[in-house]
């Protein structure tokens, strides 16, 4: 474990999350049919969440919307780009208005974490974008992620023939290139999900807290009567918590006295220790938290916590 964690801001290009444009006068239309928020009424500079699930409600895409003005951007989550793509190409029917172009190689996003993050962002786009929009600069484009209530936390989306450009002012005012390393102590500290970790196409959007990316008041769309049914008996099956843990905890599903836990992801803090992310029954919260699994090198003492893990 490391002696200390970051002490200034550090960007992390996040190459893996999916880029997509969508262009048309019905692209809003189809993402209000196969995704789960409310996206009618948005204008230029709004950014909103949705998720893409299946039709037994379980989630295979987290994604930003930006509305540009005449076209979207969607920015998902890692290594699900393929999927998100093949569903938009599917739902179009031969009246729809609508173009989907993969835009990874086209679109670079950053994510700016840290102390100072804020100063950063006006230098370039003048002022901070309020919550739910996003801001133009001289060379990108910034919001804040698509997670609530975040501090000191930003994405940027540029060109990619202003990558290096970017990249520099960044560095003129300090901003470091965390690693891999860095990015999962911010990411799991967080609570910040991971496609292929807890977006893996098994987990329901209310089991990850993401109510606020769900509409119940808008019209049909794939999973709805799943999610529709989970919120009026308000009952879940399992939530998402954190874990902080007495050495490396085992990934997968665990049988524990507290019941079945499934650890998602996990990462060694330089000033929390190992901590975790885990999905548990909501009975496991009730009591005092605290329960034991069997690790690589032994026994593997674990106690839940809430997110974020405290600053």
């Amino acid at each position: 474990m490391g002696d200390s964690g970051p002490t200034g801001p550090l960007w992390f290009e996040r190459a893996s999350c999916s880029r997509t444009v969508l262009t048309g006068a019905d692209a809003v239309d189809l993402l209000q049919r196969i995704t789960t928020n409310d996206l009618e009424g948005m204008s230029a500079t709004d950014v909103r969440n949705t998720c893409l699930v299946d039709a037994n409600g379980r989630m295979l895409d987290l994604f930003s919307v930006w509305h540009l003005g005449t076209e979207l951007l969607l920015v998902g989550s890692e290594n699900r780009g393929e999927t998100l793509r093949a569903h938009l190409a599917d739902a179009v029917s031969w009246k729809d208005d609508v173009q989907a172009m993969d835009a990874d190689e086209a679109l670079v996003l950053l994510t700016l974490v840290g102390e100072g993050a804020d100063d950063v962002v006006c230098h370039f786009v003048g002022e901070l974008p309020e919550s739910g929009h996003w801001r133009m600069g001289d060379a990108c484009w910034c919001a804040q992620p698509m997670h609530d209530g975040e501090a000191d936390a930003w994405d940027i989306v540029c060109q990619a023939g202003s990558r290096e450009g970017v990249l520099a002012l960044l560095a003129r005012h300090g901003v470091s290139e965390g690693d891999e390393q860095a990015w999962q102590e911010e990411r799991v500290a967080r609570g910040w999900l991971e496609g292929g970790r807890e977006v893996d196409g098994t987990v329901i959007p209310l089991e990850l807290d993401l109510w606020d990316s769900v509409s119940f008041d808008k019209g049909c769309f794939t999973g709805q009567e799943i999610l529709a049914r989970m919120e009026s008996r308000g009952k879940l099956a399992r939530t998402l918590v954190g874990l902080t843990c007495s050495a490396e905890p085992p990934l997968g599903r665990q049988h524990t006295e507290a019941g079945s836990v499934v650890v998602t992801s996990s990462v060694e803090h330089s000033r929390l220790g190992w901590i975790a992310l885990a999905l548990v029954r909501p009975s496991s919260i009730e009591g005092d938290g605290k329960f034991s699994m069997q690790g690589d090198a032994g026994q593997v003492e674990a106690e839940i916590r809430d997110l974020p893990f405290p600053g």
